[in-house]
């Protein structure tokens, strides 16, 4: 029997192909499975996790009458009713990858790429099982195993949440992202034949390259900055005799919080009593204004001032929720990643 390290594992993720064909929600086939050009080779920080196969079984155990010990049969179990998941770290080195994950957090405006707003009134999306509309996008996520027909393939897969992270003092600045993809449906094990085409290292932005951070239109000196949006879904109850789902519902609460830490000055002293305290609402911004990496969120309310008085410097971390703003008309936020 062979030998593998785990540096031999490999992982396949790219958005399902919305064309109406093969892209329908549950459909598992092989031969279009991505839409074109955004099946990429996701280099996620190792070791690569597996799926977990756990949450997607019933199980329950029950000791029957005049019997100490369990037998066989007392043990009832269902693969499928339940859901998986497969968690992820990821230092961005792909264009491609970053705008994947950004329009499977939600699902923008119609096309695989470009920059990802998030409105006052979220679109309230079909992800009944069979749909195949343009903008209800699902991931498919490939393990690659170095034994040929133990690859895992999750299909109809949901981002459920995604951080995007910077820390002056990790990898260089370079952003992060990590995240949690759910279906509902059983994951494929079989020899999978598709292959990444898209797999060049191409974008590697941070945040030494953003030359504007702001609170409240004033320039702050920033040595972290974290954003995390959840856009839960739930599997809905059951078809066919598997047992899988009948698609998902994702019309629950979607929140954009984040926290960023910043050196204590006049400036960031001011967030305390005219925003923190006032409850008040401000503009964060993150970014290089738009051309590689930028985060803009307009109608911030800052939810903790946490100051930090370490000899090296006195910095203060803030946590902020991204809202509406009072008319609840402003977008939560809109991310650059291109």
């Amino acid at each position: 029997m062979a030998n593998y390290s785990g540096r031999e594992f490999k992982v396949i993720m790219g958005i399902t192909d919305i064309d109406g064909t093969n892209g329908d929600i549950g459909d598992p086939q092989n031969d279009e499975r991505f839409e074109s050009n955004s099946n990429i080779d996701f280099r996620v920080v190792p070791p690569v996790s597996d799926i977990d196969f756990t949450a997607g079984m019933q199980r329950s155990e029950i000791v029957r009458a005049g019997r100490r010990t369990l037998a066989a049969e007392d043990i009832i179990q269902h693969n499928g009713s339940g859901s998986y998941t497969w968690d992820f770290s990821y230092v961005a080195d792909n264009e491609m990858a970053c705008q994947n994950l950004l329009n499977l957090i939600y699902p923008g405006d119609g096309s695989v790429t470009g920059d990802l707003a998030i409105p006052a009134a979220p679109t309230v999306l079909s992800y009944a099982h069979g749909a195949a509309t343009g903008n209800n996008r699902t991931a498919v996520i490939i393990i690659s195993n170095p034994e040929a027909d133990e690859d895992r393939i999750m299909y109809s897969s949901i981002l459920q949440n995604l951080t995007i992270s910077m820390d002056m003092g990790t990898d260089a600045g370079i952003a992060q992202l990590s995240g949690q993809f759910m279906s509902g449906y059983k994951p494929l094990i079989e020899t999978n034949t598709v292959s990444a085409v898209t797999t060049n290292s191409d974008w590697q932005y941070g945040l030494f390259d953003c030359t504007t951070i702001t609170i409240g239109g004033s320039a702050v000196t920033c040595k972290s900055f974290s954003l995390t949006i959840d856009n839960p879904a739930q599997r809905v109850g059951f078809q066919g005799s598997s047992g899988e789902c009948d698609g998902y519902v994702r019309a629950g609460s979607l929140s954009v919080t984040g926290t960023m830490s910043v050196k204590l000055d006049s400036t960031t002293l001011d967030v305390l009593t005219a925003i923190y305290q006032a409850n008040a609402v401000t503009p964060i911004t993150c970014g290089d204004g738009g051309t590689n990496i930028s985060f803009s969120l307009t109608k911030c309310n800052i939810s903790g001032f946490s100051p930090d008085l370490a000899d090296e410097g006195a910095f203060v971390e803030i946590t902020f929720t991204a809202t509406s703003g009072p008319d609840a008309s402003a977008d939560l936020a809109t991310i650059v990643m291109s």
